[in-house]
């Protein structure tokens, strides 16, 4: 998601669009909430896309429209998905899903700008997302929700780095085996690698070393942009 994020809506702030997709839906794909009087009725969170799509369909043969779908959970009612001529599938899509939700926070920031400091024009697009007003999404809680979610660490780095930016790799025992100290060349891709282990075809040396154990290389993820939500 992180990943996604910056290439499917690159038009919004990482932080800022991860909080509230956290907040919308908790990172799940196919979740499907039904709301009346502004309050939600029900909510899903479905095994695949066709099974949550499907639901949909049953809901709006229904007579029920106000869903909200997705990752994003995309108001169907607002007319976010007709409006960019997307069907009721392509909100379970991430991608496509948090492209359409950056389509509405860059619309809700436009319409609600005017002479609003920045923070306070901040909260009136988040407010606009939730409700489709610039206020009633501070009274009924969800910006508060939206700023404590932006706030919250959402991937913590997997390995210490130096003061000089290198990473830290902690030394091997003195006691190791010599062939558990010997670096091996492993393409960077491969997390799971094993150094080269002899063929068990091939006759051992006459002192042979221990087979060198499995390691598993650190991977360092990138954490939301270093951009607050508000100062």
């Amino acid at each position: 998601m992180l990943a996604m994020a910056p290439v499917c809506a690159p038009t919004v702030d990482r932080g800022t669009l991860l909080a509230v997709i956290s907040t919308e839906s908790g990172f799940h794909p196919f979740a499907v909430a039904t709301n009346a009087a502004g309050r939600t009725t029900s909510s899903r969170r479905f095994g695949s896309a066709d099974e949550a799509a499907a639901a949909v369909e049953d809901l709006l043969s229904g007579g029920i429209d106000n869903i909200d779908l997705g990752l994003a959970q995309i108001n169907y009612r607002a007319g976010h998905l007709q409006r960019l001529s997307l069907p009721v599938t392509a909100a379970f899509d991430p991608c496509t899903a948090l492209s359409v939700a950056a389509d509405v926070l860059v619309d809700c920031w436009s319409r609600f700008g005017g002479d609003r400091p920045e923070p306070e024009r901040l909260d009136a697009m988040l407010s606009c997302y939730n409700t489709g007003t610039p206020a009633r999404g501070l009274s009924n809680g969800y910006v508060g929700k939206v700023h404590t979610a932006y706030q919250t660490e959402i991937v913590p780095a997997l390995r210490r780095r130096d003061a000089d930016g290198t990473t830290a790799v902690p030394p091997p025992r003195p006691d190791a085996p010599i062939s558990a100290r010997l670096r091996c060349d492993v393409p960077a891709w491969d997390v799971w690698a094993r150094c080269p282990q002899p063929d068990a075809a091939e006759s051992p040396p006459s002192d042979p070393e221990p087979a060198a154990p499995a390691r598993l290389r650190g991977i360092t993820m990138e954490g939301p942009n270093d951009v607050p939500l508000r100062p």
